[in-house]
């Protein structure tokens, strides 16, 4: 299975638990830990596409620093519970943590 991108879902998280306004939201937080429980329980073969956030300009808003410190922390949770981690720079990919064997 492939899931395209996890930027995408953690912007409807936000959206949808209004966590632009009211700053941390536990909701949120408990939204993520739930797809992450789903990652960890899935038990086939998973694809997951995530932008790196921290390759970039430092967003000048305080809703772009905060999507970039979440998708940080759920790119390390998420990198945690894989076998493999691929980074994509310049359509070359970079084994970030090589495939347990």
């Amino acid at each position: 299975m492939l899931v395209d991108d996890l930027g995408a879902w953690l912007t409807n998280a936000l959206d949808r638990h209004h966590a632009w306004e009211n700053g941390s939201s536990a909701a949120v937080q408990e939204a993520i830990d739930d797809m992450l429980a789903a990652v960890s329980a899935f038990g086939s073969t998973l694809v997951l596409v995530s932008p790196e956030v921290g390759l970039t300009v430092v967003p000048p808003t305080a809703s772009g620093r905060r999507f970039a410190d979440e998708l940080g922390s759920l790119n390390q949770r998420i990198a945690a519970l894989c076998d493999r981690v691929v980074l994509v720079v310049a359509g070359q990919a970079v084994a970030i943590k090589p495939c347990r064997t």
